[in-house]
């Protein structure tokens, strides 16, 4: 069989190979379009001079061989050509390497590999073309730069808390999740302000200081490094402004994690009328504003293990926002950065907008910013649509750095308008 035919015959042969290959999300794995009828020789193929390079590609896995990655190979780079057409495509997973021959013009001095996780998250890796009928091996790495990141991430996630359980701690959100939207951070505010313990009895108490999105929002929390198994009692209660309250129980379907749902529409929560998406602390002249919000307490009791130094723990609080949900009915989660969705969340966003999620590195965009944070303090959020990188000038590269650069920004003067309460 001559080359010509041979690459042909190896590109219908791989995709073929690839229908019948299940993959952990068809709908953010896939190649970027059929091999076969579609494939094409690359651009100024020259068909009298070639050469063809034996290649296997191996993979970091990450998810104990329970899904496969995609490997494409292109003749260019993936990133800089629309709807660019892969020479071959295959899958690998961990203890499982991916082989395949190309056949490029000897002009060709590089080739580029596609890697595509099981979350989505592409990687673009380029290889010299061996020619003259060689072999090439390339090894994919979790801590390699993300297609279309422009700067490698380094940074640890989610960013750490000094865990004295001193209070008073600040989380806020962002609701435009995976887009920034106006980024202002104030979409969902959350307030700790008390936690404590009596006997076998710890408390997490705090409320919801502001509601700043425009559509039904609601608020989660999960307590992380607990198991329900550890507990006697799970229950958390909440209180409207009207001094009416109300006894919530944990969610099922967790594996064991304990996670509260303390409300599915923050705005009627804090007395907004059904339907009413007026904001709520986030515009300084606003009617709807008031400092009587409503307030919750998380209640648990413990068995005989000591806890206290996780339950003391700041990080291991996993206040998170629901923003909707899926085809599939999981609800849209966004949680501080480094910290997977619950077993009820979905993952169909990761890598759209400015998204750029992978294992491990969940809720961080292609410029290490996030749509969460969490402060050691009693933060003075930004008003509406006054962008928190304008108002704090020092809180891009604390998100950007983990938390190691820029440590003390949401004590400094703002630069733009905050609510004052």
């Amino acid at each position: 069989m001559n080359k010509n035919s041979y690459f042909m015959t190896s590109l219908l042969a791989l995709a073929l190979a690839a229908c019948e290959t299940d993959v952990y999300n068809p709908e953010a794995v896939r190649p970027n379009r059929p091999l076969g009828a579609d494939v094409v020789a690359p651009e100024g193929f020259d068909w009298k001079m070639t050469s063809e390079t034996r290649l296997s590609v191996d993979v970091t896995d990450i998810y104990d061989a329970q899904y496969e990655y995609l490997i494409e190979v292109f003749p260019q780079n993936p990133d800089e050509h629309p709807d660019p057409v892969p020479m071959a495509a295959g899958y690998a997973n961990a203890g499982q390497t991916y082989r395949t021959s190309i056949v490029l013009p000897d002009t060709y001095t590089e080739f580029y590999l596609r890697q595509t996780a099981p979350d989505g998250t592409r990687t673009v890796a380029a290889l010299p073309f061996a020619g003259t009928d060689g072999t090439a091996y390339y090894k994919f790495e979790a801590t390699q730069t993300k297609s279309g990141t422009d700067e490698l991430r380094t940074a640890s996630y989610p960013i750490e808390i000094e865990p004295t359980g001193k209070v008073p701690y600040t989380f806020c959100f962002e609701d435009q999740w995976p887009s920034y939207g106006d980024f202002d951070m104030n979409d969902i505010v959350i307030f700790v302000g008390k936690m404590s313990e009596t006997g076998s009895d710890f408390r997490i108490e705090g409320d919801i200081r502001a509601v700043g999105a425009s559509k039904k929002i609601g608020v989660g929390f999960r307590f992380r490094g607990i198991n329900a198994d550890d507990l006697e009692k799970i229950e958390a209660e909440t209180q409207f402004t009207d001094g009416k309250r109300q006894t919530i129980q944990a969610e099922s379907g967790h594996d064991g994690e304990v996670v509260f749902l303390l409300c599915d529409n923050a705005h009627t929560f804090n007395e907004n009328a059904e339907g009413d998406y007026s904001f709520i602390n986030t515009e300084p002249d606003s009617e709807n504003n008031r400092k009587d919000v409503a307030d919750y307490t998380i209640w648990l009791t413990f068995k005989d293990k000591d806890l206290r130094d996780e339950v003391y723990n700041i990080n291991n609080v996993d206040f998170f926002i629901i923003i909707g949900t899926d085809g599939e009915s999981k609800r849209t989660e966004v949680h501080i950065p480094g910290i997977a969705p619950t077993a009820l969340g979905s993952t169909s966003l990761f890598g759209q907008g400015d998204d750029d999620s992978s294992a491990g590195d969940y809720y961080l965009s292609k410029d290490n910013l996030c749509w969460g944070f969490v402060v050691p303090a009693e933060f003075k959020w930004p008003v509406e649509r006054a962008n928190i990188k304008d108002v704090y000038p020092g809180f891009a590269g604390w998100v950007k750095s983990g938390g190691t650069s820029d440590t003390g920004w949401y004590d400094d003067t703002p630069a733009g308008d905050v609510y004052e309460q």
